[in-house]
């Protein structure tokens, strides 16, 4: 679940080469971190939001994402997998997702730097949405996906 992959198109590439050396994902943690005030507005919340909802009516927790077996207080729904609902009911949040961390790659020079190609190429490869309930969070300080 965690097993980092790069798309170009509808062509899923599988792991990256660069991204198996064992310095790659080092180099990627010193980074700085993006972020973008009101990058989503309220309507593209209520379509994430649409879109959680009827993933949660077509599968049960475990089995969207059988990870939140071993959560505490959270709870993840991969949005983006089987048939694909955020791509279906959310796609301009989509557009702004991808055009967002395309850019960001872009000026920071993330692609050149992990050797995975022109940043315009990548696909967005998960959507999460998390639910926390008091005591959850991210407990890891030194947390990264592999992906």
């Amino acid at each position: 679940m965690c097993e980092p992959s790069i798309t170009r198109g509808s062509q899923r590439l599988g792991r990256p080469q660069s991204l198996a050396q064992p310095n790659a994902l080092q180099v990627a943690r010193k980074t700085r971190a993006a972020f973008k005030p009101v990058l989503l507005n309220a309507d593209d919340l209520a379509a994430v939001a649409a879109v959680t909802l009827t993933a949660q009516q077509h599968e049960d927790a475990l089995t969207n994402n059988p990870q939140n077996a071993r959560h505490a207080n959270k709870a993840c729904c991969i949005l983006n997998k089987g048939s694909d609902f955020f791509r279906q009911g959310a796609p301009r949040v989509l557009a702004k997702m991808a055009g967002f961390a395309i850019a960001t790659a872009e000026a920071e020079g993330w692609s050149s730097l992990l050797g995975v190609g022109p940043a315009r190429a990548l696909r967005v490869r998960t959507v999460e949405h998390w639910t926390y309930a008091v005591g959850g969070g991210l407990v890891d300080d030194a947390h990264y996906d592999g992906g």
